[in-house]
């Protein structure tokens, strides 16, 4: 009897012992994985990110899932898993953009706490460390507006060149207009002037659109684009003709220039002629020379030089 009271007392000490030992909180076992790990998501568009959380414990579970782009509460039974989404908007502009990167914290709960210890006189607590994992973000361009883009890219790199010489061509016409006499200048210059810039200013403001378009990236209106032909043709065609106006009245400004070069050689020397003959006595010489002098000068005031 003796040996058996023994026992019993030896199995609750061991029992009370091993309270002893165990009495500590229990760390809950459950994991988060994302598949895949890396995502394409298109200019404009949205992907859904799956977060599985996996509990292999013997209880069950909440779980708090936090990141940049929001957070979710779920509770998840003893060995089972679940998977819940967080959507993510890509921007309407991705020029330039390196890959994100976004990182996921998940932390869980057990049940409630109990007790343990000597002679359960403690309370022990399910706890859990942060589990944390990263996804990466890359952004493209669908089909469309990748082939959008060539087109408006193609339309400007073609016409940039031309736009800034007609550009230049016109301002140097409208200045040289400006500052030439009438009688210097083609007939119906300043109209000629006025249509072509007509006609540059709506390619001009097509191309400034196109140049917006790229830099807001925005890509629904590339099929106005799609021919150059016709805009690089009329640039052309604005361009020899600006540059045939500049051309004729520069060549009538450098023969006028020569003949009032003449003019004034031919007025020297006939002042130099008729210096012997400056008396009072021949003061009729002086005003027929002084008569010639001012018609020579009308007549080259009036003078048409769309004739030369």
């Amino acid at each position: 009897m003796k040996k058996v009271r023994g026992l019993l007392i030896c199995i609750f000490m061991l029992i009370l012992l091993l309270q002893m030992v165990f009495a500590k909180d229990i760390f809950l076992k459950f994991s988060a994985s994302s598949s895949p790990q890396s995502f394409t998501i298109n200019k404009g568009e949205y992907i859904d990110i799956p977060i599985t959380i996996s509990n292999t414990d013997s209880v069950n579970i909440n779980c708090k899932i936090t990141s940049s782009v929001g957070e979710q509460n779920i509770a998840i039974n003893s060995g089972m898993q679940q998977t819940v989404n967080f959507r993510y908007n890509a921007p309407n502009k991705i020029k330039n953009l390196r890959p994100v990167s976004i990182t996921f914290t998940t932390s869980c709960t057990g049940p409630p706490p109990y007790s343990c210890g000597f002679l359960w006189t403690d309370t022990c607590y399910y706890v859990s460390t942060p589990f944390t994992h990263s996804i990466t973000i890359n952004y493209a361009l669908n089909s469309k507006d990748s082939q959008n883009l060539a087109t408006l890219e193609g339309y400007t790199k073609q016409l940039s060149s031309q736009i800034t010489q007609t550009d230049s061509n016109l301002k140097t016409l409208k200045d040289l207009i400006d500052k030439t006499p009438g009688f210097l200048k083609p007939t119906n210059s300043m109209q000629q002037y006025t249509n072509y810039q007509t006609d540059f200013s709506i390619i001009n403001e097509k191309f400034s659109s196109a140049i917006k378009y790229l830099e807001q990236e925005t890509y629904d209106y590339a099929s106005n684009y799609i021919s150059t032909a016709s805009d690089s043709n009329t640039l052309s065609n604005i361009n020899s003709n600006s540059l045939a106006i500049t051309s004729e009245i520069n060549n009538n400004l450098e023969a006028y220039k020569q003949i009032v070069i003449k003019f004034n050689q031919y007025v020297s020397d006939s002042s130099n002629r008729i210096k012997p003959y400056t008396t009072k006595l021949n003061g009729d010489i002086l005003r027929e020379h002084n008569s010639l002098t001012s018609n020579l000068k009308s007549r080259l005031d009036s003078y048409q030089f769309n004739s030369l």
